[in-house]
């Protein structure tokens, strides 16, 4: 996952991740590990849904942003397990 832009201070920066397949009902989803972070802080979920999830960080200075995962410990899990 990569996100990159540019942002004023304090706004969030958000990403929708859609699902390939829509889940049978809402998961619960997960942020593994610690993220690469330029311009804004770590990434958190705030939105599951049975068809995507959705992620925010907020910035903290006026300029560009980036983030993204590093490696197979950094990752968005989601179960629908009932």
């Amino acid at each position: 996952i990569l996100v990159q832009g540019y942002q004023s201070n304090g706004n969030p920066v958000s990403l929708t991740l859609p699902f390939a397949v829509s889940m049978r009902a809402a998961p619960t989803a997960t942020k593994a590990g610690t993220w690469n972070v330029s311009g804004v802080g770590q990434p958190s979920i705030v939105t599951a849904g049975i068809s995507s999830v959705t992620l925010n960080a907020t910035c903290n200075s006026t300029g560009p942003i980036q983030f993204n995962t590093l490696s197979t410990t950094t990752y968005i899990s989601a179960s629908a397990e009932l």
